[in-house]
Order: C-alpha cells, then structure tokens, then sequence
C-alpha cells in the first residue's frame, strides 16, 4: 500500500505543473504567471519530499518483518537472502535521505520545464485570436457603446 502511495505521490508531482497551469486557466484566471510558478514549485517540493519520507517508510517496514523476534535485529538463522535484500536497500538511502536538499531545485527545473512551454503556448494564442477579432485585447472583450439616441 505505501508503495503505491509513494507511486501516486511521484505521479502527481510530475503531473503538478500541468494541472497547476490548466486550473489557473479554469479557476484562477488572474493569478500571475510567476506566483502560479512559486505555488507549484512549493507544493511540488512538498510531494517530493513526502515522496521520499513514504518510501523510506515502506523500505523500513518490509526490513522489520524480518525481525521474528522482536529485538530490532536480523542477523544468524533470520539472515535469509530475502532479509539481506531487505537491509541493503535500507542502507541504500543516499537518495532518500538526500530529497529534502535534491527536491528543491528538481522541483524549480521541473516545474520552469512544463510552465514556460505552456504560457509561451497561451501567449501565441491569445495573440492569435486577438488579431482574429479586433475586440478582444488581451484576453478582454471590449463592449460597444449602445446608441439610446441621447447625443451627450
């Protein structure tokens, strides 16, 4: 279960920057283009980080299901190929441990990545149907004046 957890988390994080972008384009219409930036970036790091600590959760608790007897130890009869693979990938934790430092600027260049594309994308549209039609400018539809026949 948690390491279908930990794969949800990776799935989302590398999702984040798109459904971060098409949720300001939805709901958020008049968030900045850099603040949208820093909150994926932020909540980006956060599941990168979690990420790691479920992991490292689900990594510890498959080597404690070796330990029959309780004492916080594996080693003599309970030493089975399985529980030695159990314990080198415990001690395997370079990456795990590393995250909290790895995470911040994988999550920027991931997120600069996905979001520049997009918003260079959502530039040359909105440029191209601002030349299609003459009243929209910037995203904004101008009204006309309504003639009430009063002529001040």
């Amino acid at each position: 279960m948690l390491k279908t957890l930990s794969i949800s988390l990776l799935t989302l994080w590398a999702a984040l920057p798109l459904i971060m972008w098409l949720l300001r384009l939805v709901v958020f219409k008049r968030l900045h283009g850099m603040i949208l930036f820093i909150v994926t970036f932020a909540i980006g790091y956060v599941l990168f980080v979690g990420c790691a600590w479920v992991a490292d959760v689900a990594i510890e608790r498959r080597m404690n299901s070796f330990d029959l007897d309780g004492d916080g130890g594996i080693g003599g009869d309970k030493l089975t190929p399985e529980a030695q693979e159990a314990i080198d990938d415990w001690a395997s934790d370079t990456g795990r441990a590393l995250a909290v430092f790895i995470g911040f600027p994988v999550s920027i260049i991931w997120a600069a990545i996905w979001l520049i594309p997009l918003f260079i994308v959502e530039w040359i549209v909105r440029r191209l149907i601002g030349k299609q039609n003459p009243e929209v400018t910037s995203g904004e539809v101008r009204n006309r004046p309504v003639d009430d026949g009063n002529p001040y």
